[in-house]
């Protein structure tokens, strides 16, 4: 089984070049404070990719109750 992306491709700028963009992470910091300051988002990082995982490899795949959703959001959502 071949690994799950990790970036989501709602993101903007792919995961692994802002590891390597000092810039970025100012900005990332003084957004994120700014959001967890004043207890709220902007709209367009209430986003995220809906995916539905089975439960457990050994169940039946054909049963929707056996599925749980798993979101992938923004990176920059807090």
């Amino acid at each position: 089984m071949q690994s799950p992306t990790k970036s989501c491709p709602l993101n903007p700028i792919p995961t692994f070049l802002l590891k390597t963009l000092d810039v970025v992470v100012l900005y990332m910091t003084a957004m994120i404070s700014a959001s967890l300051r004043e207890g709220c988002l902007l709209p367009e990082h209430k986003h995220a990719i809906v995916t539905p995982l089975l439960e457990k490899t050994d169940l039946d795949a054909d049963e929707l109750k056996k599925y749980r959703p798993a979101s992938n959001l923004i990176l920059f959502c807090v």
